[in-house]
C-alpha cells in the first residue's frame, strides 16, 4: 500500500526533491512545498502566469506537470554528464542535449512548449515548479479559487499586455497559450486522424535551425563531426608529409643545378674550334687551283704553262720534213 502511495505522488515528490532535496513521508503529508529565500517573483507577469496555471483544466495541468517532470530529468542528467567530463572535452564539444527531444506521439504545439522549458533560468524554473506543487495540492484537496475566472481569454489578454510591458528581449513567455476545452478536443480528434502528418511535420520542424532537434539527429551530427575532425587530422598529416617531401626535392634540384653549372664551366675546352669565314673563303680557290693543275697535266707532265706562240713554232718545225714527200707525189701525178 505504501508503494502504491509513493507511485501516486511520484511526480510531485520528484519536483520537490529537485528543489530542496527532501521528500514527503506520506504519513504526515503528501506535499513538500519549498519557499525561495528571497521570496517568489511577485511581478504582474508572474501573477498573471500563476492565474493562468490555476485556470487550466485537470488534463492540461497533468500534461504540463509531466513536461516539467521530463525537463527536471533532463537538467539532472545534464548536470551529471557535465560533472563526469573533463575540462578539455567541455571546451571542444557540446555533449549535453540543449532541450527535450521531439516526441512523435505529441503534437507539434506541445513539443514546442516542452522545448521552451529549457529557456527558463534557475529562478524562473523554480518558480514554475513551486506554482505546480501548490496548485497540485489545491486540486488534490478539492479547493476552489477565491475568485474563479470564467473566461480564459481574459487572462490571455492580460498576458499579452504584460509581455509588451516586460523587459524580455526575445518576447518569450513563461507559459504558452492555452486553448479552450472544445478547441483542444477538436485538435486531439484531428491529430488522431492525421498522426502521420503530424509526425512528418515534427520531423520537418527539426530540420530548421531554430526548431527542435531530436536526440538521434544530434548524435548523428556529433558522429559526423567526429568523422570530419578525424579526416581533417589525417589530411593535415598527409600535408605535412608532402611538404617535407617537397622540401627534400627542392634541395635535390638545387644541388643538381649547381653540379650542372660546374660541368658547363669545365666543358668549353673540349669542344672543337669552329671553321671561320676566312678559311671558308679560301676553299673555292683551292679547288680551282687543283682543277688548273689537272688541266695542264693533260698536255705535258711536270711542265708549266707555255705561251701560245712557242707551241705554234714547234708544230711548224715538226711538219717541215713532209715537204719532199709532197713533191714526190706531185711528180707521180
Amino acid at each position: 500500500a505504501d508503494r502504491l502511495v509513493e507511485c501516486q505522488y511520484e511526480l510531485t515528490d520528484r519536483l520537490a526533491f529537485y528543489l530542496c532535496g527532501r521528500r514527503p513521508d506520506h504519513k504526515n503529508g503528501h506535499y513538500v512545498i519549498p519557499q525561495m529565500a528571497d521570496s517568489l517573483d511577485l511581478s504582474e507577469l508572474a501573477k498573471a502566469a500563476k492565474k493562468k496555471l490555476q485556470a487550466l483544466n485537470n488534463r492540461l495541468f497533468e500534461e504540463l506537470a509531466m513536461d516539467v517532470y521530463d525537463e527536471v530529468d533532463r537538467r539532472e542528467n545534464d548536470a551529471v554528464w557535465l560533472a563526469t567530463q573533463n575540462h578539455s572535452t567541455l571546451v571542444t564539444e557540446r555533449s549535453a542535449v540543449p532541450f527535450l527531444p521531439v516526441n512523435p506521439e505529441y503534437s507539434a504545439t506541445r513539443n514546442q512548449g516542452r522545448q521552451k522549458l529549457a529557456r527558463f533560468n534557475a529562478r524562473e524554473f523554480a518558480t514554475l515548479i513551486i506554482d505546480i506543487l501548490s496548485d497540485a495540492k489545491r486540486r488534490q484537496h478539492g479547493k476552489t479559487l477565491g475568485s474563479p475566472i470564467d473566461n480564459i481569454d481574459y487572462f490571455l489578454r492580460n498576458q499579452n499586455d504584460a509581455r509588451n510591458d516586460s523587459d524580455f528581449g526575445d518576447d518569450q513567455h513563461d507559459y504558452d497559450s492555452v486553448a479552450s476545452d472544445e478547441d483542444t478536443d477538436a485538435d486531439l480528434h484531428r491529430n488522431a486522424n492525421s498522426s502521420r502528418n503530424n509526425r512528418a511535420k515534427s520531423m520537418d520542424s527539426s530540420d530548421l535551425s531554430d526548431g527542435p532537434i531530436t536526440l538521434q539527429e544530434y548524435l548523428e551530427v556529433k558522429k559526423a563531426l567526429a568523422a570530419s575532425e578525424a579526416k581533417v587530422q589525417q589530411l593535415m598529416k598527409v600535408n605535412n608529409n608532402l611538404s617535407e617531401e617537397l622540401r627534400r626535392l627542392q634541395i635535390q634540384i638545387n644541388k643538381l643545378q649547381t653540379e650542372n653549372a660546374q660541368m658547363k664551366q669545365q666543358t668549353p675546352s673540349l669542344h672543337p674550334t669552329p671553321v671561320t669565314s676566312d678559311r671558308q673563303d679560301f676553299a673555292p680557290h683551292g679547288g680551282a687551283s687543283r682543277r688548273d693543275r689537272q688541266a695542264f697535266s693533260m698536255y705535258e707532265t711536270g711542265s708549266g704553262q707555255k705561251p701560245f706562240g712557242q707551241a705554234t713554232d714547234d708544230i711548224v718545225t715538226r711538219l717541215q720534213p713532209l715537204e719532199p714527200n709532197v713533191s714526190r707525189l706531185d711528180k707521180q701525178v
